[in-house]
């Protein structure tokens, strides 16, 4: 019976063993992923910066 335990809890961890490198694995790629996101947002920051400017001067001129 004892003998049963450890083969079960050694599959078991197997299993979780193999579950936390496929997350790790998964993680890196959306890390990865996030890091692309940023770096193209980048190249949208002026434009947005200058419809926010923009918008502002338009609001500000009809409500001031």
């Amino acid at each position: 019976m004892f003998q049963l335990d450890i083969v079960v809890l050694q599959y078991q961890n197997q299993k979780l063993t193999q579950k936390l490198e496929t997350q790790k694995l998964e993680y890196v790629a959306l890390d990865n992923r996030f890091a692309q996101l940023k770096e193209r947002q980048k190249s949208y920051d002026p434009t947005l910066s200058l419809v926010k400017k923009s918008w502002e001067q338009v609001i500000g001129s009809h409500f001031f």
